[in-house]
């Protein structure tokens, strides 16, 4: 269910992606008018039967359809309608064609999730992400515990019960700088509380010389029942 000025998304714990994961920054890709999406490639084929609509009810019925959750800012949908998706598709081609002609694009965060994103540079597609380098799936797990530490202290930001995306560069000192919001947790000052906690957050480790940024996280909220993501934190 969308609300204005949130983010759409369902379930999860903390996913950490970045450029490396799903091409650089928050700019997506697209040719001319078009949109298209970048990372999000599955090989299992849909019947779609998804007619123009607002954007925002289309991608509720892609969702529906294929199990991907979308994650994204409402106030992008608004105004905004979908191209009609009729047929036989992956994952990939229907939401590519979806969002054709919306001036958005679509970046994976996950297996099952993706963000919808204003596109502001052109750039290639990617059908999948560049094969990972070992020394950036391990830098991943740092950016994760620094996030930990500057969350799980605190019940008003502790992550598992909101979603937020996040944007943020590391300096070449590890230190994190610049965290923003994609968008809203729902509640104005965790909105604000997130982002003085996370700024000047020191990871202890430089980042990799190729690592693209900024990078992008989402927090999402954990189902009933799920191992806490702060759980080891205290």
């Amino acid at each position: 269910m969308n609300h204005p000025g949130s983010l759409t998304a369902v379930r999860a714990c903390l996913v950490v992606f970045s450029a490396f994961l799903a091409a650089a920054g928050l700019d997506g890709s697209a040719a001319d008018e078009g949109s298209t999406t970048t990372s999000v490639s599955v090989s299992r084929k849909f019947a779609m039967n998804i007619p123009a609509q607002p954007l925002a009810r289309a991608l509720q019925a892609y969702s529906g359809v294929t199990g991907i959750e979308t994650l994204y800012d409402s106030a992008i949908a608004h105004e905004r309608r979908s191209t009609a998706v009729v047929g036989t598709f992956t994952a990939f081609e229907a939401l590519q064609l979806l969002l054709e002609g919306t001036r958005l694009s679509a970046r994976s965060i996950a297996q099952d999730a993706v963000t919808i994103e204003q596109v502001q540079a052109s750039a290639a597609l990617a059908m999948a992400p560049p094969p990972e380098k070992s020394a950036n799936r391990f830098y991943f797990g740092v950016i994760q515990a620094g996030l930990e530490r500057a969350l799980c202290d605190d019940e008003q930001v502790r992550p598992g019960r909101y979603r937020a995306v996040l944007k943020f560069s590391i300096a070449t000192d590890g230190q994190i700088r610049q965290p923003s919001l994609v968008g809203t947790t729902g509640d104005e000052r965790r909105d604000r509380i997130i982002a003085r906690k996370l700024d000047g957050v020191s990871l202890g480790v430089p980042p990799p010389a190729d690592l693209q940024q900024p990078i992008m996280i989402a927090i999402l909220p954990q189902p009933s029942g799920a191992a806490r993501t702060c759980a080891r934190s205290h």
